[in-house]
Formats: C-alpha cells, sequence, structure tokens
C-alpha cells in the first residue's frame, strides 16, 4: 500500500514526475472510475460549500483510494471529488477564454498525452471541444445510469458560482487556492493480498463518517468475496442498474432498494442501516450467502421491471403469470387489472413501503413455475384488487408512512408456503387493515376521489374485484354540485331565469370539499352546467333512470341526503314562484344548512365505503 499527501495541481499532473513523491506509475495515464462504482450524486449545496471553503482558503480535501490497475488507477472512494474538480477545471478553462497560458496550464491538468485524464465506464467520453470552449456531453446509450442530468446540473452551478465572482482576481485567487489544497492519496499495489480494496475503503471510512447503506453493503459483499473479485463486480453493476430502473417506481437510490428488500424478505425489524446491535447484516456470511443476496435482489427487480413494461403493452394479458389468462385475452378485466397495477406501480410521493406486496408476488410468479401454473384469474384477480385497495388507502393515509405499516403475510404465503389461498386471505387482510382505519377525506382531491369512489361505487363483493374505473379517459369529470367555479346559480323554474350569487367567503370555505363534489359522466356533467340544484337532480336523475345505466352509490349518497333536507324541500316549494328575493333568501338558507358545522354527509360517506366490503 503506498500513501502520500500531494496537492491538487500536482495530483491532476500524475502522468508526470511530481517532485518529493515518485509514487504515481508514469506508465499509467489516467483515473478510472469503474462500472460498479456510484453514479455522480453531488448536490448543489454541497458544491457550493466546496467552491466557497475553498474560495476562502486552500484546505484538507481528505482520502482518494486507487487501485493500480494494469493501465490506470481505478477511483475506489474519491470519485465524487474527483469528477466535481474536473468539473470546476472545465468551467475554469471556459473562464478564461482568450488567455492562452492559462488555459494551457489548465488543459495539462485535464488532459494526458491527448486523452482526458479522468475516464468514467458508466458515462463514457463525457468532455468534447466545442468551438473555443469544453463541453459536457453524455451521449443516451453511454449513460448506464441516468446521470446525464445531474453532470450538467452540476456543471450549470459551478458556471453560475464562478460567474458571479466579482472579477478575474477573484477567478485567480481561487485557481490558485485550489491548485494548493491537499489530498491525502492511498494506492492499493498489492494484489496479491486476499483482502480487496473495497474492504478497505470500508475499514477507512465507516468509523469516521457516515456512510450510505449502499456503501456499507457494498464493502462488506467484497470482504466477504476473496474470490472472483471481477465476477461479484459484474454483479454489483446489474444491482445498480435495477436499483436505477426503480427510481421510476418512487425508490430514492440503492441504499432504500437494498433496504427495502431485506425489509421484505430477512427480517421485518432490521434496523435502516443493516446493523443490529452493532453487527452489520451481512458479517459472517460466506461467499455463497452473500452472492444468494445479490443474485435475489438482480432477480427481483428484473421481475418488476419486466413486468411494468409488460403491463404499458396494449396485447399483454399476464400470459406469464397465470395458467388460465388466455381465457381473458380480450375482456375489459384485463384491462381493469393493467390500469390498478399501473397505479399502483406508479410513483406517490415518498411512499414507497406499500408497494413490495405486489412487487413481491409479481417476483414470486415469475420464478416459481408451481405458483403460476395453478393461479387462476379469478384468484389473481382478487389479490391484485385487495393490494390496490390497501395500497391507495395506505397512500392516502395522512400518518407518516414507515416500515411499521408493512406486512409480511403475504410474502411468507408466497414463499414459505407457496399457497395461493392463503396468499388471497393475506391480500385480504391487508386491505382489510388499511379500510378499518380509513377517514374518508375533509377536501376533495382529484386522485384521490378517482380512486375512492371507483372503489366505493364498484367494488363487487362476491368477486372481490373491480368491475370499472373512473378515469378521465373514461370522459368521467368533476362536477361542483352545490357551488360551482362561476359562484354563480342560474334558478330556471316557473319561466322564471334568476341568477344568485354565492357569497365569496362561503365559496371560498367550502367549494373544495368533499361534500361539494361528484363524479359523473362529462355529457351529463356538461349539461348541468350552472344550474341550481333541484333542476341538477331532476336531471341526474332522469339520466339515471335510462335503460342500461344505475346511479352511483357515492351520487346516490349525495342525493338521497339532500332530498331529506328541510330547507330543500322548502326550495322545492318555490319552484312555481316567481318572487326574486324569496327564492334568493330561500337558497341562501339551503346552502348555510348544506355547509354548516352540524353536516354529517361526510361521516355517511366514510360509512357507506366501509360498508362497501360487508359481505
Amino acid at each position: 500500500m503506498k500513501s502520500f499527501i500531494i496537492t491538487v495541481q500536482d495530483f491532476f499532473k500524475m502522468h508526470q514526475t511530481v517532485p518529493n513523491t515518485g509514487d504515481f506509475d508514469q506508465n499509467k495515464k489516467s483515473l478510472l472510475i469503474p462500472l460498479y462504482q456510484r453514479e455522480y450524486r453531488w448536490s448543489d449545496d454541497k458544491i457550493q460549500s466546496l467552491l466557497n471553503d475553498i474560495k476562502k482558503n486552500s484546505k484538507f480535501l481528505g482520502n482518494i483510494i486507487l487501485d493500480e490497475c494494469a493501465k490506470n488507477y481505478e477511483i475506489v472512494d474519491g470519485q465524487q471529488r474527483i469528477t466535481t474538480l474536473v468539473l470546476v477545471l472545465i468551467e475554469l478553462y471556459n473562464y478564461y477564454l482568450g488567455h492562452k497560458r492559462e488555459r494551457d496550464n489548465i488543459l495539462n491538468h485535464l488532459k494526458a498525452n491527448n486523452e482526458w485524464l479522468l475516464k468514467n465506464d458508466s458515462v463514457g467520453d463525457f468532455l468534447v471541444f466545442e468551438k473555443d470552449n469544453i463541453k459536457i456531453l453524455i451521449n443516451d446509450e453511454s449513460d448506464v445510469y441516468n446521470q446525464k442530468a445531474d453532470f450538467e446540473r452540476a456543471f450549470f452551478t459551478i458556471k453560475k458560482i464562478i460567474e458571479g465572482w466579482k472579477n478575474s482576481t477573484d477567478v485567480q485567487d481561487f485557481k490558485q487556492k485550489l491548485f494548493d489544497c491537499k489530498l491525502l492519496v492511498l494506492i492499493n499495489d498489492e494484489h496479491q493480498n486476499t483482502t480487496p480494496v473495497e474492504q478497505l475503503f470500508l475499514d477507512i471510512n465507516e468509523k469516521s463518517q457516515k456512510l450510505e447503506v449502499e456503501d456499507v453493503f457494498k464493502g462488506h459483499c467484497f470482504g466477504n468475496f476473496t474470490t472472483s473479485q471481477k465476477e461479484l463486480r459484474d454483479k454489483w453493476v446489474e444491482l445498480k442498474k435495477q436499483s436505477i430502473a426503480f427510481n421510476s417506481f418512487g425508490y430514492q437510490n440503492l441504499s432504500q432498494y437494498i433496504y427495502l428488500y431485506l425489509l421484505e424478505t430477512v427480517n421485518p425489524d432490521i434496523p435502516q442501516n443493516l446493523s443490529e446491535n452493532g453487527k452489520h447484516f451481512l458479517d459472517g456470511k460466506t461467499m455463497d450467502e452473500t452472492e444468494q443476496i445479490i443474485d435475489g435482489m438482480v432477480s427481483f427487480g428484473k421481475s418488476v421491471v419486466e413486468f411494468s413494461k409488460n403491463i404499458k403493452e396494449s396485447d399483454y394479458y399476464f400470459y406469464n403469470l397465470c395458467k388460465d389468462f388466455e381465457k381473458h385475452k380480450k375482456s375489459n378485466d384485463k384491462t381493469i387489472l393493467k390500469n390498478l397495477c399501473k397505479d399502483m406501480i406508479a410513483p406517490a410521493g415518498k411512499a414507497v413501503y406499500q408497494k413490495t406486496p405486489l412487487f413481491f408476488l409479481v417476483h414470486c410468479l415469475n420464478i416459481n413455475d408451481n405458483l403460476s401454473n395453478c393461479i387462476l384469474f379469478e384468484e389473481f384477480r382478487k389479490i391484485i384488487t385487495n393490494l390496490y385497495i390497501y395500497m391507495a388507502l395506505f397512500v392516502f393515509d395522512g400518518s407518516k408512512k414507515s416500515k411499521k405499516s408493512m406486512d409480511h403475510e403475504l410474502y411468507k404465503a408466497l414463499i414459505d408456503e407457496g399457497s395461493i389461498k392463503k396468499s388471497i386471505t393475506a391480500s385480504q387482510d391487508l386491505r382489510k387493515s388499511k379500510v378499518d382505519e380509513f377517514e374518508f377525506p375533509i377536501k376533495f382531491n382529484n386522485k384521490k376521489h378517482y380512486v375512492l369512489y371507483t372503489i366505493m361505487d364498484y367494488y363487487c363483493n362476491n368477486s372481490n374485484s373491480l368491475n370499472f374505473q373512473y378515469l378521465k379517459e373514461n370522459e368521467y369529470t368533476r362536477e361542483h354540485l352545490i357551488i360551482n367555479d362561476s359562484n354563480k346559480i342560474e334558478w330556471v323554474h316557473n319561466d322564471s331565469k334568476i341568477e344568485i350569487d354565492v357569497p365569496n367567503l362561503l365559496a371560498k370555505n367550502n367549494k373544495n370539499l368533499t361534500i361539494n363534489n361528484i363524479i359523473l359522466d362529462r355529457e351529463l356533467n356538461k349539461s348541468l352546467g350552472h344550474k341550481d340544484i333541484i333542476t341538477k337532480i331532476e336531471k341526474i336523475k332522469e339520466w339515471f333512470n335510462s335503460p342500461g345505466r344505475t346511479c352511483p352509490r357515492h351520487v346516490k349518497r349525495f342525493i338521497d341526503y339532500i332530498e331529506k333536507m328541510p330547507s330543500y324541500q322548502n326550495l322545492k316549494k318555490l319552484t312555481k314562484t316567481d318572487n326574486e328575493d324569496t327564492i334568493k333568501k330561500s337558497y341562501y338558507s339551503f346552502l348555510n344548512d348544506y355547509f354548516n358545522d352540524n353536516n354529517d354527509l361526510l361521516s355517511l360517506l366514510n360509512n357507506d365505503f366501509k360498508d362497501t366490503f360487508k359481505q
């Protein structure tokens, strides 16, 4: 193991003979960030903090750990800092447009033998000359971990900071202080040692700084592997690719991916740092056990990613997950189930715990032919429907989302027992746990209420399924039943047409409440316009009295409630009068009664929702 302290200026001139060190091999002309290392992640705040600190004074920038390979030095620790410093040097080069000597000096720190000093396997050749400047250019096909946006954002941040300094003297002073900053470089040149360089990284950093879960996990993985390091690196690259694909499902990073996988499969009480009583989860694991865990994580990811792609295809009908789905190839049931799955997989803020039951259902059916060859369409639909309701209510719950909300019974039924019957029961229990504690939201929300009213109106208890969905694509829209967007109501009775203004405060406080909004067919909704409540109810009843139509449960609840109100009944008596003052006074009385604090319509809706699931 070599180690030495060196200035940033000399570190980036590693291809030259460095006085007083001589520890860089002159035959190695580049620094490489290998594919298995983490992607570039530095935030704007971290970049700004580094540049501002250097501007104040030269500083020690920490440890750099390199692995001496045949043609280059692989960066084991320090890729975030080194990448950021390279981006800073590029911006300095661009800043000194017209200053040939300054530019040549900086370029000598970025290139060696006409090649870029820093190479990155996960983005390919990312630096190019364009006219007189150096530009970040990452091709999509070379961008293995989707880092293009982060590189461009970081470079823009650096550019904005440097251009924001008052004058060229500030920039020149910064450049010199940057070159004077120091690094402690450690080079692994003892490859006959059975301890991998990743374990060295862990030994140096684990106690001195708070490493992320993935860094510690990776260090222990490589520490457990005394042979086949290249094979393990390839597996780690596959794992990273799967975790990045999970970003589209709301997963934040590889650390969260690892944690949630182990939380579901290994120990429901495992802490987030994967260490319990000072012992890391991987401590004492054999190479085979470690490999099995990583392979499981990769296989899990591939199953879910493939499923996510499949449900977006028009001709997919779950043929690889159920043995009799061929019968339902052209049915509407297939379309509804695909839509339910899309909703469940889509990101939902920071809530991701609720996704694991669905993900492991898909994974287990993918890897277990015994399960997929015996589960029937009706059984699969029951599990998906239960999970959809569970996940929707999990997300709509305003309380903090945590692992305590997770339930492991479905996973146990699938993995430990391989029982479809018990899997259905487990999914029903999941759904029931959320229904029992659910409270209808006070304020209307398009996304929430489309789902809630879909469940309330179209859940079939006998088949444990949903046979319809409220979707905007299905021509369903929100109707402001009592107070509309214009805050004006048209009274159209007894050949009279009276315009009633809703007081601004009343409209502001109540327009977006649940009790002011229902979901209706777009055509029906359009016909209601700004009509008074009596006319609206008559039109809604007439619509649903037509052959083949049934009044949805939530709409019927609204109508039943309103029609029993004394103030509404008084209002109906005025449809044959044309006394404007009397009509307005009665209408205001109805509005105040409807929206007063004693209104229990929300409570009735809540009971109706829970009654949906009673036999």
